[in-house]
């Protein structure tokens, strides 16, 4: 039954601790603990809510956008803000939880995942609509480096640590999203030079295509450990899980899914790889932003590429 649980709940980046001034909100609306068809139900009641708000004057630009979690985009024009709106997107909620908590963990954590997604928008490889990397999936991609690969870690695994807090199974209205979480205390003293240039480094060499990023584990699963009707499609051919594979750590599907073109991907790598060959050449963070290592052929894919130094860039760089 519907509006039995209703909340709303900011989700995304403006509330994950990886958010800028400049982000946008991210709503969640929760009309239900049940699962909505989101190609369906949520289309339609996403068009009655969007006649409600056009009345309100200070709505504007507003559009319904089907998509995988269909959404209302609009600007807040009082607070020049641009929001999207979706529906009884769960798995939402429970990423924008578990990411909160390790952006909280570690101070390292959070300036270094905003100053690897500058260097990524500058390479042209962190839009999902582009068929690049999304935001959410190299977030996920400096947790795993950050929980696994360095030694000592940065980061606990903390689906492991405290497995209550993070169940799957526990409606999100019971969910406690301001509690705070034992901080782990690492043993790790590298600077954010050196995690940004071992990220560079691992990436760069690691097998994208047979293993599976999870921070859920702590692991990189071999792609033939995942079920097989995780892997296939109707026709009987890899579906989401082709080139790029990182476990979203609730639903368990690809969010790196986006890179679905063969082309694209060994771009991708190719970014990878001249960018670690440059910082550890140059010790220079600055240097990766002298030129593009990826330009797409479309004319439209501008992120700004001045390479200015945004407010949240860390000066040990």
């Amino acid at each position: 039954i519907f509006f039995s649980d209703l909340g709303v709940y900011i989700v995304g980046s403006s509330a994950n601790g990886f958010g800028t001034n400049q982000s946008d909100v991210d709503i969640c609306l929760v009309i239900s603990h049940e699962e909505l068809n989101q190609k369906t139900e949520a289309v339609y009641l996403l068009k009655m809510i969007a006649k409600g708000l056009r009345k309100a004057s200070f709505i504007k630009n507003l559009i319904v956008i089907s998509a995988k979690v269909p959404i209302i985009k609009f600007q807040d024009s009082h607070n020049n803000i641009e929001c999207d709106l979706n529906l009884n997107n769960h798995i939402g909620i429970r990423n924008t939880h578990l990411l909160r908590c390790y952006s909280e963990q570690d101070w390292r954590v959070r300036p270094l995942v905003l100053n690897i997604k500058r260097w990524a928008k500058f390479h042209n490889i962190n839009d999902a609509s582009h068929q690049t990397i999304s935001s959410y999936s190299l977030t996920l991609m400096t947790i795993y480096y950050l929980q696994s690969i360095c030694k000592p870690p940065v980061l606990p695994v903390l689906q492991k640590l405290f497995p209550d807090k993070f169940d799957v199974d526990i409606s999100v209205s019971e969910l406690k999203l301001n509690e705070d979480l034992p901080t782990f205390t690492s043993q790790n003293s590298q600077s954010l030079g050196d995690l940004f240039a071992g990220f560079l480094n691992f990436y760069a060499a690691f097998s994208f295509e047979y293993c599976v990023i999870s921070i859920r584990t702590g692991e990189a699963i071999p792609k033939n450990f995942l079920p097989r009707d995780m892997l296939e499609s109707e026709n009987g051919k890899y579906s989401q899980w082709k080139y790029i594979l990182i476990e979203e750590p609730f639903d368990m599907s690809n969010t790196a899914r986006s890179v679905f073109d063969h082309y694209v991907f060994r771009q991708i790598v190719g970014v990878f790889k001249q960018s670690a060959a440059k910082i550890d050449k140059t010790k220079s963070y600055e240097s990766l932003f002298a030129e593009e290592f990826y330009k797409p052929a479309c004319n439209s894919f501008d992120f700004g590429r001045s390479g200015r130094r945004d407010a949240y860039s860390s000066d040990e760089f």
